[in-house]
């Protein structure tokens, strides 16, 4: 399956796959927290150990090819692919699209699904999916203010203020740098959090920024560096108002320039632009994971997906859950030659000629195709079947013109003058 067609099946329908996969998967993982990436990364590094390339899709020679947590997972947990999916959908959606299609299934699945955003829970490292895919984009642009941050905690035991200060001049200096999925998220969300919600400050944004930053001075080595990240915990009452207030105030200009979607198409209506979001999506790490695991779930998945979008054969029984999906990267087991040159799925399209096709001429006749019935039934009136006397045709011939005669037979007794 290629990449930007697999987007294109994910986001065509308004993201109805998506819809279908988040709102399945969600509810096995309602109470399901990961770790942030930022702190597990020098673990994951001391298992993977110096890894080779396996030859395997799109390896990077970076022990990327086990696509879960850790290399001794058999089977991806539905939390990844959550992760994963939610990652995709940000990236390449618009404000409208995570609107409809991500607010809506947290809702569905949770009546709590908004207090991880609550300036009580910066501090918490154990987060739902969701929030992590959203928060992940930000990790490499606030790499410079842990440095700046580090460097000032070598400054004193006064430190404190001094950090919480630079943080927030760190931070107006970076709105333009923010990521425009983060952006798009932090609105969505603002606009969906309950009253009973109070995130940092009033802005979800800042919520977002400050818990990231919490996390990777947490991932540094040093007793100064996990005094920093309490103190972010605080920062609304570290009196730092006004700048608090600057930082969202040119957050929410650099949103509305980023959000708009008045410019922006459909996949469906402009297919090419596929192309474009997988290559921006393969140029960062998280992305190729994103897409690599959701490649993998589409292989493994796809007959439970057609259940559910009901696009099954009459016959074929639906399986009620997607299969288990292997942490390694692979392919499913191929169906067999034989199988694939004699059908299309699992219909064999030699039915007409097996004697197997069971005609429904009622559906087929009554199936636009720009023709009238009038003008259809000139045609078949012409042919010498109906004109020749049934003794000369064969059973099956017979019984064919027969109905049809039937079903023209309003049409057929129409002069020929009037029809014209």
């Amino acid at each position: 399956m290629c990449m930007c067609i697999m987007l294109q099946v994910l986001t065509m329908r308004h993201y109805r796959v998506t819809c279908v996969i988040l709102q399945h998967l969600m509810r096995q993982c309602a109470k399901v927290t990961i770790q942030p990436a930022c702190c597990i990364v020098n673990d994951a590094k001391e298992q993977k150990g110096e890894a080779e390339q396996c030859g395997g899709f799109l390896c990077g020679d970076r022990g990327e090819c086990s696509l879960g947590c850790s290399p001794s997972e058999l089977h991806l947990p539905p939390s990844v692919i959550v992760s994963s999916l939610t990652y995709i959908t940000t990236m390449v959606g618009t404000q409208h699209d995570l609107t409809h299609v991500l607010v809506p299934v947290l809702e569905k699945n949770s009546d709590s699904w908004a207090s991880c955003l609550d300036r009580r829970q910066v501090w918490n490292q154990s987060r739902p999916p969701w929030l992590e895919a959203m928060m992940s984009p930000l990790e490499p642009v606030l790499v410079p203010v842990v440095e700046t941050l580090i460097s000032v905690s070598c400054a004193g035991d006064s430190y404190l203020d001094q950090a919480m200060d630079v943080t927030l001049d760190c931070l107006i200096q970076l709105v333009e740098c923010l990521p425009a999925s983060v952006l798009r998220a932090a609105v969505v969300l603002e606009e969906a959090i309950p009253a009973d919600v109070h995130p940092m400050s009033g802005s979800v944004l800042l919520q977002l920024i400050i818990a990231a930053l919490y996390s990777q001075l947490l991932g540094a080595v040093g007793n100064s560096t996990t005094a920093l990240a309490e103190a972010l915990c605080s920062l609304h009452h570290s009196g730092h108002d006004t700048k608090i207030e600057a930082f969202i105030h040119a957050a929410e200009e650099r949103a509305q320039i980023s959000c708009v979607d008045k410019n922006c198409v459909s996949m469906e209506a402009a297919p090419y632009t596929a192309e474009i979001l997988v290559s921006n999506l393969l140029l960062s790490a998280g992305g190729r994971r994103a897409l690599k695991i959701m490649w993998q779930f589409m292989q493994h998945s796809w007959h439970w997906l057609l259940g559910q979008l009901g696009a099954l054969e009459p016959k074929e029984v639906a399986p009620s859950a997607p299969p288990p999906i292997p942490a390694t990267a692979s392919r499913p087991a191929p169906t067999k030659l034989l199988h694939t040159m004699f059908h299309v799925g699992n219909r064999p399209f030699d039915q007409l000629l097996a004697g197997t096709w069971e005609l429904d001429w009622n559906k087929l006749l009554q199936t636009p195709l720009s023709l009238t019935p009038e003008r259809l039934w000139a045609q078949l009136s012409c042919r010498s079947e109906f004109r020749e006397g049934p003794a000369t045709l064969n059973e099956h011939d017979a019984t064919v013109i027969s109905m049809l005669s039937e079903l023209f037979q309003s049409v057929a007794a129409t002069p020929l003058c009037q029809r014209l």
